[in-house]
């Protein structure tokens, strides 16, 4: 036991198990920078998901977990409408590519599906938080997009860390 606090076991289980975890993350994020070389695809997402789940519960950070995973659930509330049937959900909800200029544009229900184009709704966003960024800051490239996304992910992690660590003896 070597007076090890409850705390810190929880932290040392944590770091245990995610060491494995961040090093195979990095590792894909190697080969799946752009040019992308690999498709993720769910087999990363389960695992993923699972790992986080697991660590967020066995650990005892459960609301650690939602606050570093927000632009996660910026990105299920943003997609309600189209999840929940209140307005049509294409297949593909990606951004839309434009061979001309290489820029990704935030896609409408009518990029991919000619169904749509005679509807009232055909030119409603596809709504995701990736097609939320484009409207907002404009067409990007897909490498701009994506650090754009990473960066938001990150400036989401560290105010969840923020909240936790040193805001928390002002709410308890």
């Amino acid at each position: 036991d070597y007076n090890v606090s409850g705390a810190t076991k929880n932290h040392l289980f944590a770091v245990t198990l995610m060491l494995p975890f961040a090093t195979t993350t990095l590792a894909l994020l190697k080969d799946n920078w752009f040019p992308a070389k690999i498709f993720v695809g769910d087999t990363f997402t389960n695992y993923a998901g699972m790992s986080l789940a697991v660590v967020a519960i066995l650990a005892h950070f459960p609301i650690m977990l939602m606050l570093l995973m927000l632009p996660q659930l910026v990105n299920f509330f943003l997609s309600i409408p189209q999840l929940f049937g209140l307005w049509p959900c294409p297949r593909h909800r990606l951004p839309s590519y434009d061979p001309q200029t290489g820029l990704l544009h935030a896609s409408r229900l009518n990029d991919r599906n000619s169904s749509f184009v005679q509807t009232k709704l055909a030119h409603r966003l596809n709504l995701t938080l990736i097609n939320f960024f484009l409207l907002v800051f404009g067409p990007m490239t897909e490498p701009a997009l994506a650090t754009s996304l990473l960066l938001f992910q990150l400036i989401c992690c560290l105010i969840g860390l923020t909240l936790r660590f040193f805001l928390t003896g002002y709410i308890y």
